[in-house]
């Protein structure tokens, strides 16, 4: 719930950054556009400044640091090294959340790469500032709910609702054939967005302990990261050869992918995962709050 509170602002500037983007181009031109931006960068970095780690956190990374010194020292064997990139990264409780993001990253740099491309190429008369203004509305209204029902209820349905939303959005995109398809496409994957997000971070902060989770939250959101780099290169060749709408119905077999790993994968066996998936049983992985 926390997580989903503390990100709500990331929908609202998603969704207004293009439409005052596009606004501040067309009347003053790039220039001031770029300036603008380089403000608020710096104003960013201020605010940054501020933000100081949890007393607890530092005690806790204190008090695991004491009983790693006194285990070393009473132990004759050689200390084992910290986990290289890739052994962190294939351990069975990241894995299935970063190949997720990887997924969602690859639909959403098409998002981002494509639909200006794709409305151009289909005439319609829509600003594309609305397309990413509907998604950060819709973004914005599930991720307090979510939050919280995640929670109580567990991370599985919400994942998997969110991965449905994707699968539903590209597919309307693929046979959109007017403006309001579009929108209502776009609505349908911020709230997806505002679902998947949220919850992924809150399964890794689950399955990590304090001192570590800012090394695994990177690990994972990088999934994110490189399938947004993916996306351009990738589905551009694609692109020239299928046309935009086989694209977009791509996309949402990838979503239909995501889902199928999370559901089957997501526990340390096919029965667990599934029963997690559907909010049957607690995430296996997850670390008791009494040793975090």
């Amino acid at each position: 719930e926390t997580i989903g509170y503390m990100s709500l602002v990331t929908p609202l500037a998603l969704g207004f950054g293009p439409v005052m983007g596009s606004t501040v181009s067309a009347q003053y031109g790039f220039p001031p556009l770029f300036i603008c931006s380089t403000i608020l960068g710096i104003l960013s970095f201020g605010l940054a400044l501020r933000v100081h780690e949890a007393p607890h956190v530092r005690a806790h990374r204190a008090h695991r640091a004491r009983l790693d010194a006194e285990t070393i020292a009473q132990s004759t064997d050689r200390p084992k090294p910290p986990l290289k990139f890739w052994s962190l990264l294939l351990e069975p409780r990241l894995l299935i959340p970063s190949l997720t993001l990887l997924c969602v990253g690859t639909i959403f740099g098409t998002i981002t790469t494509f639909i200006p491309l794709f409305i151009d190429a289909l005439q319609f008369d829509l600003n594309i500032g609305l397309f990413y203004s509907a998604a950060a509305v819709a973004s914005f209204v599930v991720r307090p709910l979510v939050g919280r029902l995640s929670d109580e209820m567990g991370r599985g349905p919400f994942v998997c609702i969110a991965l449905l939303c994707y699968m539903i959005s590209m597919a309307l995109v693929s046979l959109a054939v007017n403006p309001q398809m579009l929108l209502f496409a776009g609505f349908i994957e911020g709230a997806g967005a505002g679902i998947l997000i949220p919850t992924t971070l809150a399964i890794v902060s689950d399955r990590s302990y304090a001192d570590e989770r800012g090394r695994l939250f990177a690990l994972c959101i990088s999934g994110f990261d490189v399938g947004i780099a993916l996306a351009g290169p990738l589905f551009g060749q694609v692109a020239g050869i299928l046309g935009y709408r086989n694209l977009f119905a791509i996309s949402s077999c990838l979503a239909i992918l995501a889902l199928f790993l999370f559901a089957t994968r997501s526990s340390k066996s096919l029965h667990h995962s599934l029963r997690f998936a559907i909010g049957r049983e607690r995430d296996v992985y997850a670390i008791d709050d009494s040793v975090i």
